[in-house]
Formats: structure tokens, C-alpha cells, sequence
């Protein structure tokens, strides 16, 4: 049988990333004191699980604000440079997927979405990438 294709997840804040949102150490603690308490699931995690239901597994998620930036802020944005930064970790990692959201806020931030695109579609063009699911 394969091995599940390892995922990370990438999003705004809990809401995306359930209990992904906390640091390693401490998304067990809430069941660890209650055995019954099932992890709280966030929306990616959530969409997955209803397209794919198996074949694939959650090991490693950030918030946007966690990817590190290591040069100056070439554009308004830098939603592309983040994205990229999260595809080279995953690369890095040996991950198969990285899930992420992104909110569009409508028209006045549709150069952003153009850049994500952008580097979705460029990553996507090399056969060893990691394979992107988000928008």
C-alpha cells in the first residue's frame, strides 16, 4: 500500500487551522486532560476530509505570520514571496501537499490574488514540485 501523502496547511488563524494554529507542544493539551476531547478540526483540514477522505495526512501547519521573511518587502503584498516561502519549507520538509487559504477582500486586493496565481501555476510547471491546493 502507499504511504499517505504528507499535507501541510497554511491559513489566516484557528478558524483555518483548528488546533494545527497551536505550537507542537501544546495541541495535545486539551485532550490530554480530557481524553473524550476530540482535536478541533479547521475548515482546510475539514474541505480535505470531504474531497479526499483517505490516502492522505496532516503533518505540519503555519499562519501566514509564521513564514519567515527573510528579505525586504519587495511589493505592496508579498503574498507570492510568502507562498513561495511556504512551498520551499514543504519542499524542505519532504511534504506532498501544502493546503492553504487565502482571503481575496474583493476587487481592491485582486493584484494579490493575481501573484498567488501566479506562483501557484509557476511551482505547479516543475515535475518534482509540491503539489498546491488553495486559492
Amino acid at each position: 500500500m502507499n504511504e499517505p501523502l504528507k499535507v501541510m496547511l497554511v491559513g489566516e488563524g484557528a478558524n483555518e487551522l483548528g488546533d494545527w494554529i497551536k505550537d507542537a507542544p501544546f495541541r495535545m493539551a486539551r485532550r490530554t486532560r480530557r481524553k473524550d476531547a476530540p482535536p478541533v478540526i479547521g475548515v482546510l483540514e475539514s474541505l480535505l476530509r470531504k474531497v479526499a477522505p483517505d490516502g492522505w495526512t496532516v503533518v505540519d501547519a503555519l499562519p501566514w505570520s509564521s513564514l519567515v521573511k527573510l528579505q525586504e518587502k519587495r511589493d505592496a503584498s508579498g503574498d507570492a514571496q510568502n507562498l513561495a516561502r511556504a512551498l520551499l519549507r514543504a519542499k524542505e520538509q519532504r511534504y506532498d501537499v501544502v493546503v492553504f487559504s487565502r482571503d481575496r477582500d474583493g476587487a481592491k486586493n485582486r493584484s494579490r490574488q493575481v501573484e498567488i496565481d501566479a506562483t501557484v501555476t509557476e511551482s505547479s510547471s516543475t515535475s518534482e514540485s509540491v503539489k498546491v491546493v488553495g486559492a
